[in-house]
């Protein structure tokens, strides 16, 4: 059945996709001894925090990870677009918030419309304790994302328009927006199949992620970047070694498959259930420090030479 197959999608790959991340947190020196006391705490302290709300019942947990995935999910495409203009040298701090404007009120205006995606978020905030919304202030809410998001269509177009007649254009960005915004169009409101969709729409984000970190530490082992043994090890260019690293992927995402698996109720379930959520949330959390592309050390092994002006972290 397709919503078998998507949940299995879901489990191995977007549970998956936290490993590379983990690899490029624990994996380059340089960055672990910027961040040191960052990458010690936090796994106990979301760990605690995880199953405190695990063993009381509580929902607060899920909606924080469930808002802070729609966040993650944006930085990551505004990463990619930025590297794009980086990549062009075009560093301007207006294109970068007009990219960022645009990005941000077009997916949460899709997010809305999307009658599955809201109502699970409403679900999960309702179930944390947050006041149910009178349906007049939800309509005047859901009316005012909609205005600012054509608003912001138009000046964006008009801002890209203007880039194009000074020669600015950036095909790739611009290639990169419209499939962004189509597929989440197609897989969150056109697609009947919700659970379906979410699963195609996260692999196609984690199949980005995937393609960034091996590209990244890759260019870190050539460059003969102060990383670790492991790291140096398998980022070598060689097919076995590839096929090792999504073998690593495909198995660490197999932990969330075995909690959603796993029958009976009690300690082991418990602990996975809550290693699943704190996996999630430090996924979120370091991806927005990690991949800062102020930082040259992460500008450098992605072949960006421009200038740190108008760059932003993805995350």
């Amino acid at each position: 059945e397709p919503q078998q197959y998507a949940l299995f999608l879901l489990a191995f790959l977007t549970f998956g996709h936290h490993f590379p991340g983990f690899v490029r947190a624990y994996g380059d020196h340089e960055l672990f001894q910027r961040y040191k006391w960052r990458f010690i705490l936090a796994p106990p302290l979301f760990f605690a925090a995880s199953y405190w709300f695990q063993d009381r019942g509580l929902h607060g947990i899920l909606m924080v990870t469930f808002t802070w995935d729609i966040w993650h999910v944006l930085m990551q495409h505004y990463g990619f677009m930025r590297i794009y203009d980086a990549k062009q040298k075009e560093i301007s701090p207006l294109t970068a918030r007009m990219d960022w404007m645009f990005s941000i009120s077009s997916y949460v205006a899709l997010i809305v419309a999307s009658p599955h995606y809201r109502n699970n978020l409403l679900y999960l905030a309702y179930q944390s304790g947050i006041p149910v919304l009178p349906m007049g202030l939800f309509e005047f809410l859901k009316n005012v994302i909609y205005a600012v998001a054509i608003l912001s269509a138009v000046a964006y177009v008009g801002y890209s328009f203007y880039l194009s007649k000074q020669g600015r254009h950036n095909i790739r960005k611009l290639v990169t927006l419209a499939l962004f915004l189509g597929a989440t169009y197609y897989l969150y409101i056109y697609s009947h199949d919700f659970v379906v969709g979410f699963a195609v729409w996260s692999g196609f984000h984690c199949l980005q992620y995937h393609g960034i970190v091996w590209a990244f530490n890759r260019s870190r082992v050539e460059r003969g970047g102060d990383v670790t043994r492991f790291v140096r090890f398998l980022f070598r260019p060689k097919v076995a070694l590839a096929v090792f690293y999504a073998s690593l992927i495909f198995a660490y995402g197999g932990l969330a498959f075995l909690q959603q698996n796993l029958s009976e109720d009690g300690t082991l379930k418990a602990l996975l259930i809550t290693f699943v959520a704190t996996s999630t949330i430090l996924h979120y959390y370091f991806d927005g420090f990690i991949w800062k592309m102020r930082e040259k050390d992460t500008r450098e092994p992605l072949n960006i030479t421009a200038g740190n002006s108008g760059l932003i972290q993805s995350s």
